[in-house]
């Protein structure tokens, strides 16, 4: 079977379009496990900013282009590693809960590059001013 010069034309405009297509829809491909919500303080933020620069490294070599942000060596309060044991809640049967205790936040995140970028501009501003738990909302607040 031969085509024509303008039928192969038109084949490879095609083929040409679909290969580039595909290719977008790879990299605009959304993170189905990433956190949608960050919750950091002070110290978290600052020790996220710190070491940023090896965080965006690792999701940019990851073959999955997604990374967990392991934040955990910064839970002291001043942003020192703690390598203790997290306190356990005592479990007695008649103990009621106490609403002013908070619960500690979450330090292992899983995110990827867009994810790390937008954050890391949200944090920038609020540098020191963080409330306990301030939560990021990376999908309303990232959004293109």
């Amino acid at each position: 079977m031969q085509f024509s010069r303008r039928t192969r034309l038109r084949l490879s405009v095609a083929l040409a379009f679909l290969i580039i297509q595909n290719g977008v829809r790879e990299v605009d491909a959304a993170c189905y496990v990433c956190d949608e919500v960050v919750e950091l303080d002070n110290a978290l933020a600052a020790c996220f900013l710190r070491d940023f620069s090896r965080y965006l490294t690792e999701v940019r070599q990851s073959s999955d282009q997604y990374s967990s942000v392991d934040l955990s060596h910064c839970v002291g309060t001043d942003g020192s590693e703690n390598r203790g044991i997290v306190k356990m809640p005592v479990l007695e049967p008649d103990a009621q809960p106490n609403p002013s205790a908070s619960a500690p936040l979450r330090t292992v995140y899983i995110m990827d590059e867009r994810s790390l970028l937008c954050l890391q501009k949200l944090v920038v501003p609020l540098s020191g001013k963080l409330s306990p738990g301030k939560p990021f909302d990376l999908i309303k607040e990232c959004a293109p």
